[in-house]
């Protein structure tokens, strides 16, 4: 049974339930990171700041060591608890790449924080009826 984690830095219920999964039923967990395609911020249009295009180009490598530092970090205390875990941070928009991830990964389950007005990753109910597995959304605590 392989267990694809969907989190972001705050969605520890999200990390607690899959490891939680993965432990009872001796699977394999997977953790996956979905960043933007582009900085939020990144400029677009013709005649932005060059200054203003690298400071937004620092920022976003910034941001994206952060997010592999956090994924490792996850991945360590899952892998510290007997449990067979790997991870990848990737690029991509966020229900497209999960739903390829979890084809890719031959995933029995994937676990995802449940999407709320609070949450700032929507991920497309279209995208997810075309997940191939079973998909498990895990409330955020108050």
């Amino acid at each position: 049974m392989d267990v694809i984690d969907g989190f972001a830095d705050s969605s520890h219920p999200v990390y607690g339930q899959a490891t939680r999964l993965a432990k009872n039923h001796q699977a394999r967990l997977r953790l996956l990171h979905v960043l933007p395609t582009h900085p939020p911020s990144a400029p677009h249009r013709q005649g932005e700041s060059v200054t203003l295009a690298i400071a937004t180009s620092s920022l976003w490598k910034r941001f994206d060591r952060r997010c592999m530092e956090l994924l490792k970090r996850y991945a360590d205390k899952a892998t510290a608890q007997g449990i067979y875990t790997d991870y990848q941070q990737v690029r991509g928009e966020i229900g497209t790449t999960i739903c390829a991830a979890a084809r890719d990964w031959a995933a029995d389950l994937i676990v995802l924080s449940h999407p709320d007005a609070e949450t700032e990753h929507q991920t497309d109910p279209a995208i997810l009826s075309q997940v191939p597995c079973s998909t498990l959304f895990v409330k955020s605590a108050a």
